[in-house]
């Protein structure tokens, strides 16, 4: 018996080893962190995700349920996109007044030709929580080429002055200034974009 002794004052020893340095078991089952994937198949999972969008097209308004299952699709590619959560908030509800006015049949003709002009969601956004600005767009939309409005306000200098003038009023503040919200579906990859190299920076720092 005492043969024996020695080697059960040892395995005390190797049961803390095993735990300080880790088995070999143990280390094949650390779980690896994921890799950053490229921006570019960043930039191609969404482009694939919003042509499978029914109705949608380019340059339409999105909402934050397209923002939340874009997210999703971006994470299929193994990065888990940090601020997710201010990102879906900061687009429209899914019931938001412009949203729902702008996915009418009227609406939608109406997108068509303002989705170019320059900071013209927001200026519309804005107006919304403006006296009478909702029977504005609902006018705007369902009269004859309402959208020239549109274009008059984000492209000409007497459109500058009539939003410098709207700025006066009291829920008109800074109406010619975007709102910060993702109102479209290039402005998220835009967002992606800054959080991309940011998280790529933080990761290159940690190595």
């Amino acid at each position: 018996m005492a043969t024996m002794q020695p080697a059960r004052r040892s395995l005390p020893l190797l049961i803390l080893l095993a735990i300080l340095v880790g088995s070999p078991a143990m280390v094949a089952a650390a779980p690896k962190k994921q890799s950053l994937p490229t921006l570019q198949a960043i930039e191609g999972v969404l482009a694939r995700h919003f042509q499978t969008e029914s109705e949608y097209q380019p340059g339409d308004i999105i909402t934050r349920s397209q923002v939340e299952s874009a997210l999703d699709a971006v994470a299929t590619l193994g990065w888990q996109v940090p601020g997710r959560d201010q990102l879906v908030k900061d687009a429209l509800p899914d019931q938001a007044f412009l949203a729902r006015s702008l996915r009418t049949e009227k609406g939608r003709e109406f997108m068509k030709h303002i989705k170019q002009d320059p900071g013209a969601y927001d200026r519309l956004d804005r107006l919304t929580a403006m006296p009478h600005g909702r029977e504005t767009i609902q006018a705007l939309i369902r009269g004859p080429e309402g959208w020239k409005m549109i274009d008059y306000m984000t492209r000409t200098k007497g459109g500058q002055n009539l939003g410098l003038q709207l700025s006066s009023a009291p829920t008109g503040h800074d109406f010619n200034k975007p709102t910060g919200r993702i109102y479209t579906a290039d402005a998220l990859l835009a967002r992606l974009r800054k959080l991309y190299e940011i998280d790529a920076a933080k990761r290159a720092a940690a190595k």
